[in-house]
């Protein structure tokens, strides 16, 4: 849960007036359990009490309009200021290195220049976006099939090889330590299949197992659909599309707030054979399963050579970097607003339109909202952003 302040509330309807500062970890709506409640029964902004659910003044509050649509008719997030904090981002990397990846490609638009292969380019991209982001970012990587996973037909024990660990665990300025567990950029072997299941859970296992409330996501890096499930046929399983990837990224979302971005190499809308599926249709879906799709055209970041692919993870880790998780999804999502250095940040339909802020996700949960231009700048320079939940009037 990302640490926060709560500077003021308004007493309305019944709210309680939140004190000062409060760094207890509490979520909005945790249970009153723990000693602390949002409301108090017949309780008026003035401290007069009613044992009859009136009000202060006699009116009576039934019948009246239902802010939350729980049948209480309170809005339970009325005038709650809240200054958040947000710690650094822990972020595991999946990286494909199936067979695929061998594959040359057009490296740099030149048409001119000689093809490299595509795990080549991938390596660079890694190398340089990892060392510029590492103080901000706390990082960890994981290969899709393992270093030593080798490409058999029919398959065989090493050709969907997975660890059951990070090859290298999430922690901080570890870039270096991730190069060194990776193919090198040239002189490489590289097989298997696209085992992305058994990788995804193994990176979910690993965050959710971290001893620390830090703000996580999940960055997939592919050039192909999902194969390698355990329950094909050794015959098949190349060939048949792993189609429990989206249930299990979209569980990561909405179970565990863990939102995935999707990053494809050279990724083509037609139905390809390893595995038999539209890899473009499959990524797709995925990518909206992660929660934070990639806003216009496709939902995934694809690239067609190193300088898009460059582009994409740069756009996906300043995304993550900028992305602040709420403490509680608001009741009423159009109410919210947010300042950055008591500045007020206008809300924007997604990124691309410049700067201001925008939800991870407009379609919900409401849980992730990104800054973006000026405002993700401010938000590194001030380390804090404010957010303003409402009710509407």
């Amino acid at each position: 849960m990302t640490r926060y302040s709560i500077v003021g509330c308004s007493l309305l309807l019944g709210i309680v007036a939140c004190g000062g500062d409060d760094r207890s970890g509490r979520a909005l709506g945790e249970s009153a359990s723990e000693g602390e409640t949002h409301a108090t029964t017949g309780e008026s902004a003035d401290g007069s009490t009613s044992d009859d659910g009136e009000s202060a003044d006699g009116d009576s509050s039934e019948g009246g309009d239902d802010e939350t649509g729980d049948g209480s008719g309170l809005c339970t997030q009325a005038n709650v200021d809240i200054v958040l904090e947000p710690p650094t981002p822990q972020v595991m990397v999946l990286l494909d290195k199936s067979n695929s990846m061998n594959a040359q490609w057009d490296h740099d638009a030149d048409p001119s220049t000689p093809n490299v292969p595509r795990w080549t380019s991938l390596y660079h991209v890694v190398e340089h976006l990892l060392m510029q982001f590492e103080h901000t970012t706390e990082f960890g990587s994981l290969l899709f099939p393992a270093a030593d996973a080798w490409l058999d037909e029919p398959t065989n024990a090493w050709s969907c090889l997975v660890s059951d660990q990070p090859e290298v665990a999430v922690g901080a300025a570890n870039a270096q330590a991730i190069l060194d567990s990776i193919p090198p950029a040239t002189g490489f072997s590289i097989s298997g299949g696209t085992p992305a299941v058994a990788a995804f859970r193994t990176a979910l296992d690993h965050l959710m197992a971290l001893p620390n409330e830090q703000p996580k996501a999940i960055v997939l890096v592919t050039d192909g659909a999902a194969n390698c499930s355990e329950e094909e046929a050794p015959g098949d399983t190349l060939f048949a599309y792993d189609a429990r990837l989206p249930q299990i990224v979209e569980d990561a979302y909405t179970q565990q707030q863990i939102p995935t971005y999707v990053v494809g190499i050279d990724i083509r809308d037609f139905m390809g054979s390893k595995p038999a599926v539209n890899t473009h249709h499959s990524l797709s879906e995925v990518a909206l399963a992660g929660g934070v799709p990639r806003q216009g055209g496709d939902p995934y970041y694809n690239s067609v050579n190193q300088i898009e692919l460059t582009d994409a993870l740069d756009t996906v880790l300043h995304q993550i970097e900028c992305t602040v998780k709420l403490p509680e999804a608001p009741e009423h999502p159009d109410e919210l607003r947010v300042d950055v250095d008591g500045n007020p940040v206008p809300q924007l339909a997604n990124c691309s339109e410049g700067d201001g802020w925008a939800w991870s996700n407009p379609n919900g949960p409401h849980t992730h909202l990104e800054l973006c231009g000026f405002a993700c700048d401010a938000l590194q320079d001030v380390g804090a952003v404010g957010v303003h939940y409402g009710c509407p009037d």
